[in-house]
C-alpha cells in the first residue's frame, strides 16, 4: 500500500492485524477504525531512520484512534498546529501509544473519555499546547515518556471522571 490509510481501508485488513510501515515519510492525516498494531519499521534509534507522518491538514490529528485496541508504535508525528499528534477519542478501550516522537503539535497526545490505556516510552517535545492531555479517563498508564519543551504543561489530566490512573518515570 502506497499509505497508512489506504492499508488501514483494505477490504484485507481486519481487527487484529498488524501493519508495517517502512521508514518514509507519509504525507497524511491517518484514521484508525480498525483494531490493529500500526507499527513503523524501525532499523535504527534514530529518528532520521523511522516512519514518519507530516500532517498534510493541519486541523486534523496526525493519528486519530476512533476503534478500541488500536497501538501505535515507533514513528515520528509532525505538524499538526491545530491538533493532536495522536487523539484518542471517547469510548476508546485497551490502547497503547509506545515508542514515538511527537512534536510540532498543538497537544502531542490528547486523550479525550478513553479507558485502560498505556502510553510508554515516547519523545513529547516541541508542542504548542500540552504534551500529554487527557480528559475524563480511567485506567491510563504513563510510564518512562521524555516530556519538555511544550508551550502548555508537559502532562495534563482533567476532568471530574479522570480515575485511578498512573504516572511513572
Amino acid at each position: 500500500y502506497e499509505t497508512i490509510q489506504s492499508a488501514i481501508d483494505a477490504t484485507d485488513t481486519r481487527d487484529g492485524h498488524t501493519l508495517i510501515a517502512t521508514p518514509i515519510t507519509y504525507p497524511e492525516n491517518v484514521r484508525v477504525t480498525k483494531g490493529l498494531k500500526i507499527q513503523g519499521e524501525l532499523f535504527e534509534y534514530a529518528l532520521s531512520r523511522r516512519a514518519t507522518v507530516e500532517v498534510p491538514d493541519a486541523h486534523r490529528p496526525g493519528f486519530d484512534l476512533q476503534k478500541s485496541d488500536v497501538q501505535i508504535d515507533n514513528f515520528k508525528i509532525l505538524g499538526a498546529p491545530n491538533s493532536a499528534g495522536i487523539f484518542v477519542a471517547d469510548t476508546v478501550v485497551n490502547f497503547v501509544i509506545g515508542r514515538n516522537y511527537i512534536a510540532s503539535n498543538w497537544w502531542g497526545i490528547y486523550v479525550d473519555d478513553a479507558f485502560s490505556g498505556h502510553i510508554t516510552n515516547n519523545g513529547v517535545q516541541y508542542n504548542l499546547g500540552d504534551g500529554i492531555y487527557a480528559t475524563n479517563v480511567s485506567w491510563l498508564l504513563l510510564r518512562e515518556n521524555l516530556i519538555f519543551g511544550n508551550a502548555g504543561d508537559g502532562i495534563e489530566l482533567a476532568g471530574a471522571d479522570s480515575r485511578d490512573n498512573t504516572i511513572l518515570d
